[in-house]
């Protein structure tokens, strides 16, 4: 790292020197100067995104590593952001430097907002500061000055002469902050399962919370459909296909049944780093199900106690998360036990000759996809 810098105990140590991030917005996008013939990227741990619209390449976030535009990008918590300018091909940069760059949550507010830095060659990074140390959605806001040297045409009868253009560049960039790269099925993750996951752990800091906070927020947020429909094909004992973008698109996202919200928390949970969760079953599919203990699903205000033919949660070593219930007396399940704490509080009796049989052992990865429902 070029120019390494030495972190503070606390955020305080910069000083707040400008606008409100809102105003800097706005006078970053009307500064904007479309002649520019330089790359300013984003220098960093930064991980790539898809914005879940369509599959294959095409819905890569390009460019990656990411240039300082809008974005968005995902970076990794508590880690150095920097810039750097490299010329276009035949463009002769003498210089640049960064005028001034304020990083603002959009859950937080101000972080940070710094002076001027140094004069820079083509190619070398200036890095200015820390990103926050906990999942967060920020902006990355500021201005770059380019000296562009030239050679103009003499007047007749005179020598070559020279000159030096200058161009000032109003730059942001959302980014999504998490806690360390995502995990298979968010790898890459989507960029609309962030828009999610960053603001409702927001401020965590470690894999434990942000389960924590996750699995709370679906269950607040949620709305269980009592079977009515759900977001997942190929259903099978070892696994299925979980149709993210038509669960994301739904008017009351998220809205579904246990197998989309089981799916989804495992999306939540891999898209910021936190953990490798995976979903698994009560039992198999064909079993003639269980009678479930006093719950109340997602979305609901009554407390129920009927049948189901399985159930399906998010599954962590042997510990559940589970966001699509609360059972009462007890709350929404969160790193519980499997076959002790969960069960005997979620089973109430099983339909003969039925049985808990977790299902598949491992629980599954599932398969996410763009694609509408068959």
């Amino acid at each position: 790292m070029q120019g390494a810098l030495a972190r503070p105990l606390g955020w305080g140590g910069v000083a707040n020197l400008r606008l409100p991030a809102i105003c800097i917005a706005l006078a970053v996008l009307a500064s904007a100067h479309p002649a520019q013939a330089a790359r300013v990227y984003l220098e960093g741990t930064s991980y790539q995104l898809r914005r879940g619209l369509v599959e294959g390449s095409p819905d890569l976030i390009t460019p990656h590593p990411p240039e300082w535009t809008p974005g968005p990008y995902c970076f990794e918590m508590a880690q150095p952001i920097g810039v750097k300018v490299v010329a276009d091909p035949g463009e002769n940069i003498g210089r640049w430097r960064v005028t001034g760059t304020h990083l603002f949550s959009w859950v937080f507010g101000d972080y940070w907002t710094l002076p001027a830095g140094a004069w820079r060659q083509p190619g070398e990074i200036e890095w200015l500061w820390f990103l926050p140390d906990c999942i967060d959605f920020v902006s990355l806001g500021g201005d770059v000055v380019i000296e562009k040297a030239v050679e103009p045409p003499p007047p007749e009868g005179e020598s070559a002469g020279g000159a030096v253009v200058t161009d000032s560049f109003g730059k942001y960039s959302d980014i999504y902050v998490v806690l360390e790269a995502p995990k298979t099925p968010m790898s890459p993750a989507w960029a609309s399962v962030l828009h999610h996951s960053c603001f409702w752990a927001a401020g965590e800091y470690a894999s434990l919370g942000a389960n924590h906070a996750l699995t709370d927020a679906l269950y607040a947020h949620g709305f269980y459909n009592g079977g009515e429909e759900a977001y997942t094909s190929d259903d099978t004992d070892s696994g299925e296909t979980f149709h993210l973008k038509s669960f994301l698109a739904h008017p009351n996202c998220p809205w579904g049944q246990c197998n989309d919200f089981a799916g989804f928390l495992v999306c939540l949970s891999t898209s910021v780093g936190a953990s490798e969760m995976k979903a698994q079953r009560t039992n198999v599919l064909s079993s003639p199900g269980f009678w479930y203990d006093t719950v109340k699903p997602a979305g609901s205000t009554i407390w129920r106690e009927a049948d189901w033919a399985y159930h399906q949660f998010a599954l962590l070593s042997s510990s559940v998360w589970d966001g699509c219930i609360s059972l009462y007396g007890y709350g929404v399940p969160k790193d519980w036990a499997r076959d002790s704490t969960y069960q005997s509080r979620l089973v109430k009796h099983y339909n003969p000759p039925g049985t808990w049989l977790p299902t598949p052992s491992g629980g599954f990865t599932p398969l996410v996809t763009t694609n509408p429902l068959p």
